[in-house]
């Protein structure tokens, strides 16, 4: 199994690290920061040298990963335009207690803990990583995970802009 060891020069977030170490309890092989397959993208600049690169590309069913923790509106859009290249693309949400991967999962759901944001959490983190394991075993799936992804984007904005209502009577 391919695995990023940390070192003193570990670049990666406490995110990453941590769903470096759920992949490998997985049994899902990764490698990490592998560009994606893009020779141009909507936020390039002059100074681009290399294509934009995932967190983690999982070599069994060609999936690149994004991990994110803090979704901006800026790291929605550039997740939702990857979605919709032709390879296997999957957002991995670590941190966000909104971020809802239970509707419509492809596969069997873990027990969901509501008890607390934590429980929460924690059964959103191990219902992706059991997808990723779905998709590993059945490759000729993969590319679902672009459809996944999207649509929980999509739900999750119109979430935000629904509560950015509630708070002030109307979105911009």
């Amino acid at each position: 199994m391919t695995t990023s060891p940390p070192s003193a020069f570990d670049t990666r977030s406490l995110n990453e690290a941590r769903i470096d170490a759920l992949l490998q309890q997985a049994g899902i092989e990764s490698q990490p920061q592998v560009p994606v397959p893009v020779e141009r993208w909507p936020w390039q600049t002059p100074r681009s040298r290399t294509a934009p690169k995932a967190d983690f590309f999982l070599p069994a069913s060609g999936i690149y990963v994004e991990v994110k923790g803090v979704l901006t509106l800026l790291a929605l859009a550039k997740i939702a335009w990857l979605a919709a290249q032709r390879f296997p693309f999957y957002l991995l949400q670590a941190d966000d207690e909104t971020w809802e991967p239970f509707a419509d999962s492809p596969c069997p759901l873990a027990a969901v803990d509501r008890s607390s944001m934590a429980g929460l959490k924690r059964s959103s983190l191990a219902q992706q990583i059991e997808e990723l394991r779905y998709f590993t075993a059945n490759p000729s799936l993969a590319r679902e995970c672009n459809a996944l992804t999207r649509r929980r984007v999509e739900r999750h904005v119109a979430g935000r802009i629904a509560l950015y209502e509630t708070w002030t009577g109307r979105f911009p």
